[in-house]
């Protein structure tokens, strides 16, 4: 018995002693495995290979270390090219790496209601903030960085802001919430990262897409969206539709806390306080899109239910609104549950002055929506919650969404203080402005205990404007560009909402004198006087400059800031475009130099560096570069068409094609990707590859117009003139109107040798677009190959005579004169285009030349 005993125990230790064995030897095999692992990973790092995906890059600039956003953090969560959405120029900050003891450093964090843009960041909230600190505290060095970004939630800012904490912040600002369920993560995405429950996974994944053996197995498929080029027009179509209380959106909602908590924990580990905002959005003018109409009723009920709806439909749009609330109640009683019911009830007893019934019921309008675009209870909720849990910690709230709203009819915000759905108007921003920077004097004194802040107050909202330049003009530009582009699918605009915005935009027009860009130019100059060091005054007036034609003082303009901000890379990447424009190409390359090697992940600046190898005859280098830009920004098609020129150059003739190709299918509705294919494939390749690539195009962009007029011409040269009829009769219909359209078709008949069929459509494509530079040059060119100078010059006439006020057509009549010879009327046609753009370098070096003797004329 003992011996059996005994053997049992044996056999038992045996066991266990292998168990114990199998595990130490797994243990040792995951620890190599692991180890492995990390010699690869530094290996790779180490070699290059691969790009960071950390929210912040250091990057040393003319000698001084700062710390950069990194758009290859941002570009992991579209899936179509980052720089279509966020212009990278307009949002980049530059924060020195070491912090001055005087400086007080403000983030700002959200999505693009924050960030400022639509219409543009340069005057948003956190814009005016900085020039209310500022005017206050003249010896505090106030640096306030927008890290908000468009289209992004919190699933993308909590690790900005666990980045940003590294950089010594003083305060946190958190305005964020319109893009829980559609942005990267959220319940209804596709544009971004899709839907995923579990907050573990979403940070998991938003870290291993920075490693670059993740990088190196092809995880582009797995922790990145595959880029795709779309028109943002057609951003309508990704909106979602989803029930503010189901089960994915309240997970979503619940990640938001988390983020918010942990965005809060990131900013106290640092000593930084937190100023969390609630949400605000249009309630007044932003009808409900999504909704449900159909409530579970009984038969009897929901006819009832819907006959008064339909009833109150007809005396609400005929503005009887007594009327029709009185129906919206009969059905509200009958059911709650309908986002248009509760907007257009509310919005009647706002047109009766019922302001307290009526507020509620365009919030509960708010909240059922299924379209959630706008922050709704769910998130300002949270928002309060975690400030109250946060308490005495560092964390004040700011009751944005009461706020803004002060001061509105009813209490009830419209476009007395929004764009649209979510974007502030200067109103919006100003009051925004006004309730952080009251609680930002709570936190100024623990970085600055001598500091008196006994007689701070905020700035008039005019005063703000001032001293950030949004001049009149600036203000009606914003109203009526952002009313412009908003198409209906993507606003889901009342016709109350439109004129409402309408008459806004007429009263301000009254505030705008006879030279509104003069007049924004002076408010800039006046601004900046007030203001030197500031980035944002100093690129919209050389912005401004831009569009007015001055170059030369724009460029001015530029080497000022330079010398007063020191390296930006929107400035040293304009200087070197300036200088390369006026011929100077030595210090253009020089230029280009500096630049690059500061900002080496700048794609308008590689392929600009592309450009001057190739001019050099550097063919092979050029290629690299046109390449390494499309590989930093797939919307940079002019890098493809580029590569294609470089290929054709050294007779690379087939990977020319793909590359021209490539750049079309990039930018299906560019013109000239169109005319540089066809011109190549009618030099080139003759024969039915011209054919073969038309048809294929035509199958895949079915809606669009001109893969149809070229397939058209293809079929038309190889003699199947019955369906090429088709096809031109079809691509007109698709598009009757589109100037694009008839200056392909001139280029057809140019090269069938049908030159006034050509001139025809060059013409109509004036007629069409007569703002169009290129439209004027092809129609010169037209004119030069197969016409006679005295018909250039009837042509011109006919053109000026039908455009009096287009500076281009003059000078392009100029040119015609002088082409026979005529120097009197050459001139007076350019001194009429200086009349019509004081800033028009071509017309001004052609007039100058005119006035040298005849015998140095060329």
């Amino acid at each position: 018995m003992v011996s059996a005993q005994n053997g049992s125990n044996k056999n038992r230790s045996v066991f266990f002693r292998r168990i114990v064995r199998v595990l130490l030897s797994a243990a040792v095999m995951l620890l190599a495995a692991v180890a492995l692992l990390i010699v690869l990973e530094t290996a790779l790092r180490a070699a290059g290979y691969g790009t960071s995906t950390h929210f912040l890059v250091r990057r040393t600039i003319a000698g001084k270390d700062y710390f950069l956003p990194n758009r290859e953090y941002l570009r992991q969560f579209f899936s179509m090219p980052m720089d279509s959405i966020v212009p990278w120029d307009q949002y980049e900050f530059q924060a020195p790496a070491v912090k001055d003891p005087d400086a007080f450093r403000i983030f700002v964090f959200g999505g693009s209601a924050a960030n400022g843009a639509p219409p543009d960041c340069a005057y948003a909230f956190w814009r005016m903030l900085d020039a209310m600190l500022c005017a206050n505290f003249p010896g505090v060095r106030f640096e306030v960085y927008n890290a908000a970004v468009s289209g992004m939630n919190s699933n993308v800012m909590y690790p900005a802001a666990k980045a940003c904490a590294a950089l010594q912040p003083d305060v946190f600002v958190i305005y964020m919430g319109n893009n829980e369920i559609c942005g990267p993560f959220g319940a209804q995405s596709w544009l971004t990262h899709p839907y995923t429950s579990s907050l573990a996974v979403i940070r998991a994944k938003t870290w291993a897409s920075g490693l670059r053996l993740v990088q190196l197995a092809g995880g582009a498929s797995l922790f990145r969206q595959k880029s795709a080029v779309l028109n943002l027009n057609d951003l309508g179509s990704w909106y979602c539709s989803i029930q503010p209380a189901s089960s994915h959106a309240q997970t979503v909602y619940r990640h938001y806390k988390r983020n918010l908590e942990d965005m809060c924990k990131a900013a106290f580990s640092v000593k930084a306080a937190t100023i969390a905002c609630t949400v605000a959005s249009n309630l007044l003018f932003w009808e409900p899109s999504q909704s449900d109409n159909d409530p579970p009723l009984s038969t009897e009920d929901k006819d009832a239910y819907h006959s008064y709806y339909n009833q109150a439909l007809e005396r609400d749009d005929a503005g009887m609104f007594g009327e029709a609330a009185a129906l919206y109640e009969k059905a509200l009683a009958l059911s709650d549950t309908s986002a248009n019911l509760c907007h257009r009830l509310g919005y009647c007893y706002f047109m009766t002055g019922r302001c307290e019934e009526a507020y509620r019921l365009l919030r509960r309008a708010r909240d059922l929506d299924w379209c959630i675009v706008r922050a709704n209870v769910f998130v300002n909720d949270a928002v309060k919650a975690v400030a109250a849990a946060w308490e005495g910690k560092g964390v004040y709230l700011v009751d944005a969404e009461r706020d803004i709203a002060e001061g509105c009819p009813c209490g009830v915000p419209g476009v007395d203080r929004f764009y649209d759905a979510v974007h502030l108007n200067p109103d919006g921003h100003y009051r925004l402005a006004r309730s952080v920077f009251e609680k930002i004097l709570k936190v100024l004194p623990a970085r600055f205990p001598n500091l008196d802040i006994s007689a701070a107050k905020p700035l008039s909202q005019s005063e703000c404007e001032e001293r950030i330049g949004m001049s009149p003009w600036v203000k009606h530009s914003h109203t009526v560009n952002t009313y412009a582009m908003q198409p209906e699918g993507l606003t889901r605009t009342t016709v109350r909402r439109n004129q409402a915005l309408k008459e806004r935009s007429e009263a301000l027009a009254q505030l705008v004198g006879p030279d509104g860009t003069g007049d924004a130019l002076t408010a800039f100059a006046s601004a900046i006087s007030r203001r030197p060091n500031d980035n944002y005054l100093r690129y919209r007036r050389i912005q401004l400059l831009l569009s007015k034609g001055d170059s030369m003082g724009a460029l001015k303009d530029v080497e000022e800031a330079l010398n007063v901000l020191g390296p930006r890379r929107y400035l040293k990447g304009l200087q070197a475009h300036l200088l390369m424009g006026i011929g100077k190409k030595d210090e253009a390359r020089r230029a280009l130099e500096d630049f690059l090697k500061w900002y080496p992940d700048d794609p308008e600046g590689t392929l600009a560096y592309a450009g001057l190898l190739e001019a050099d005859g550097r063919l092979d280098e050029a290629l690299a570069a046109n390449r390494r830009a499309y590989s930093l920004n797939p919307a940079l098609d002019m890098a493809l068409e580029n590569e294609g020129n470089i290929l054709k150059r050294q007779g690379r003739m087939k990977q020319a094609l793909e590359a021209f190709r490539k750049a079309l299918y990039a930018q299906p509705m560019t013109l000239e990707r169109y005319l540089t294919l066809h011109a190549f494939l009618e030099e080139t390749f003759p024969g039915d590859t011209a054919e073969q690539i038309w048809r294929a195009m035509a199958e895949r962009f079915l809606r669009l117009p001109l893969p149809r007029l070229y397939l058209a011409a293809a079929l038309e040269k190889r003699g199947a003139a019955q369906e090429a009829g088709v096809l031109y009769r079809e691509a007109e219909q698709l598009a009757p109107a589109s100037p694009e359209v008839h200056a392909a078709l001139a280029q057809i008949r140019e090269g069938q040798g049908r030159f006034q069929d050509a001139l025809a459509a060059a013409q109509k494509t004036l007629e069409l677009a007569p703002a169009d530079f290129m439209s004027y040059e092809r129609f010169d060119t037209l004119l030069i190959r197969h016409f006679s100078p005295q018909e250039r010059v009837a042509q011109w006439q006919a053109v000026v005579q039908a455009h009096p006020d287009s500076a281009r057509a003059h000078v392009k009549l100029g040119a015609a004169f002088e082409a026979v010879q005529d120097r009197t009327e050459a001139a007076r046609a350019y001194s009429r285009s200086l009349e019509l753009n004081p800033y028009d370098r071509d017309a001004t070096e052609r007039l100058e030349r005119l006035k040298r003797p005849a015998a140095t004329n060329e």
